[in-house]
């Protein structure tokens, strides 16, 4: 079977993606999606893969009560935070009205210009002054000019004016269950589980590839809105890219980082913001996570309420169908009055540094275990090596990457590229390894993230040979192996379709002939022609075109337009990383409160 690449999205950028909050739906829909979120429970879809297929993982029991005071703390960290930026919103007010101007001075957060190499939310203007001046970047940076900055704006004083402060305090004392939420023993007790699940990765591990960092997520979704990156640890990163780039370029070759390579540094940070040592850091994340609080929010609804719904209303296209042969009206029936158990848990797994963006990808199974269609699983950046071709030719070149920006769709085995390879080795992998292992379970179709081991830290880049090569069982076996699943999701609307996003009803469309098929059992000529007609066939990317990163070098509409979608996004992660720090400078949580003596 052959994948072709096609457009990507019309809209670009493209609206954050999101793995949709069960609330999002009819109560009846929820019982369905619940179902199906229990048929793929994570312990459940990893004892059938296997170890081999999958990374080290650990599950931490999150009973109700834990659940009800973590949403409790998520609630109340975020009324805290109102009540700290009302305070500094009706100061400001008061400066604007005249008011208090002897006392203007002591209000207002000590800062020294001096010690700043650029204002908050001018990262991306200041990078622009560098690769505009400066032959590179140490021109214009001396040393200890990144610490100083950071120093500076992670003062106490830089991030917490008096009025904050006063705040605090009042919100404090005025509520204390405030307070009471944020200090509660339950919440130690979950820290100190997501601890013990860390000890028994870490013990199983063999001694070369034991880990001190973890990746953290509810057995729903992972808290990924609550990474934090200031604006100084991007420029740090943009520097030491700079550098990389410097060295490994000749002086003829231009060394200023594209918008998609400048992207990607702050995918590549947030995703590094997600790595956590212990329950403490674990814990702060879970917090600060809106994810985390809808879906709590949600589990803790409907297991405490009981789910009614209308005949019929179950079963519609793309949404998570009951088992086969039932009726709609007896599927119905069923979800009447039917109690839904608390079952969210805490997933642990093995932090993997070889994991970045550019490596992960999202296939679409279907129910005969077949991958019929790859997406690119970061929507936004472009990512040149995958185009580039092994008789030299680069991305730059129109031939190489035409295909995928443009509209047209060409046959990818002719093409010499890495994205070739890629979708070769992830159709043989799951026709392979997973299918195998998937037919006859309740876990087809499925949405599955993939990753692809590149191996960059060897300078070489991934270099697996052509599909001709796979004749050579010995070379087939080894590439396989640079296959591991992340996550194996359910089918549904609640589950991102990433690069397929805009053709939605498309896929849903799918979904629900995957279903009908599954449910009929059957290999009648009237279902394999309507599975035949629903095939995707293909492997969607983001290319120059899409980023409009082959025409900013010429117009400054379109540069500037860049620009601020690329600071729009930083200053979303800034302001997390400003909310933690003054959270921390509050005092309210204090982190060895809820340490165990490991810690």
């Amino acid at each position: 079977m052959t994948l072709t690449s096609s457009a990507t999205a019309s809209e670009w950028p493209p609206r954050e993606p999101t793995t949709c909050s069960a609330s999002a739906f009819p109560s009846s829909q929820r019982a369905a999606f619940r179902k199906i979120d229990g048929e793929f429970d994570v312990q459940h879809w990893l004892d059938i893969l296997g170890p081999d297929i999958t990374f080290p993982t650990e599950i931490a029991e999150l009973t109700r009560l834990e659940a009800e005071t973590l949403l409790a703390a998520c609630v109340a960290r975020e009324e805290l935070l109102d009540e700290i930026n009302r305070a500094g919103l009706d100061q400001l007010r008061t400066r604007g009205n005249g008011d208090h101007q002897g006392n203007q001075q002591d209000e207002q957060p000590h800062q020294d210009d001096d010690d700043l190499l650029f204002t908050e939310t001018g990262v991306v203007e200041y990078i622009d002054l560098l690769e505009r001046y400066a032959g590179n970047c140490e021109e214009l940076l001396e040393s200890g000019d990144l610490d100083a900055h950071r120093r500076q704006m992670s003062s106490q004083d830089a991030l917490l004016s008096d009025a904050s402060k006063k705040a605090i305090f009042s919100a404090l004392q005025d509520r204390p269950s405030l307070r009471n939420a944020l200090q509660s023993p339950e919440l130690g007790q979950i820290s100190r589980r997501i601890d013990e699940a860390m000890r028994r990765l870490s013990s199983s591990a063999s001694t070369e590839l034991k880990s001190a960092s973890f990746f953290l997520r509810l057995s729903t979704r992972s808290p990924k809105d609550a990474a934090c990156v200031s604006e100084v640890d991007y420029l740090e990163e943009y520097v030491r890219q700079k550098q990389i780039q410097t060295h490994h370029k000749s002086e003829a070759t231009s060394t200023r980082l594209t918008w998609s390579e400048k992207m990607d540094l702050l995918c590549l940070l947030s995703l590094r913001a997600m790595r956590v040592s212990n329950g403490v850091e674990a814990l702060s994340l879970l917090l600060t996570s809106k994810r985390v609080r809808d879906d709590l929010k949600q589990a803790l609804e409907d297991a405490s309420s009981t789910c009614r719904s209308t005949p019929g209303s179950s079963g519609a296209a793309g949404t998570a169908t009951p088992s086969a042969g039932s009726s709609a009206e007896a599927d119905a029936e069923k979800t009447n009055n039917s109690k839904v158990e608390f079952d969210l848990s805490l997933v642990v797994r093995e932090w993997n540094d070889g994991i970045r963006p550019a490596t992960e990808f999202r296939g679409f199974v279907d129910s005969e275990g077949h991958l019929v269609a790859l997406s690119q699983y970061n929507e936004i950046c472009h990512y040149p090596h995958l185009f580039q071709e092994r008789n030299g030719h680069g991305d730059g070149d129109a031939a190489p990457h035409a295909h995928a920006g443009s509209g047209t769709k060409t046959n990818m085995k002719k093409r010499n590229n890495l994205i070739n390879v890629i979708q070769n080795v992830l159709i043989d992998f799951v026709k392979t390894e997973l299918k195998p292992r998937l037919v006859g379970t309740s876990l087809l179709p499925c949405i599955v993230d993939f990753h692809v081991e590149d191996g960059i830290e060897e300078d070489e880049g991934f270099q697996l040979e052509m599909e001709e090569d796979f004749d050579d069982l010995k070379k087939k076996m080894n590439y396989l192996k640079k296959v591991k699943v992340v996550e194996l999701n359910p089918a549904n609307e609640r589950t991102s379709f990433s690069l397929f996003e805009p053709d939605a009803a498309k896929v849903l469309e799918w979904l629900r002939i995957e279903r009908q098929i599954h449910s009929e059992n059957d290999d009648d000529l009237q279902s394999a022609e309507k599975k035949k007609k629903n095939f995707f066939h293909e492997f969607r990317l983001v290319s120059r075109q899409d980023t409009r990163e082959d025409v900013a070098a010429d117009s400054d509409s379109v540069r500037e337009s860049l620009g601020r979608v690329l600071q729009g996004k930083i200053s979303e992660a800034h302001a997390r990383w400003k909310m933690k720090k003054i959270i921390e400078h509050s005092g309210v949580i204090q982190p060895t409160q809820f340490c165990d003596e490991v810690c």
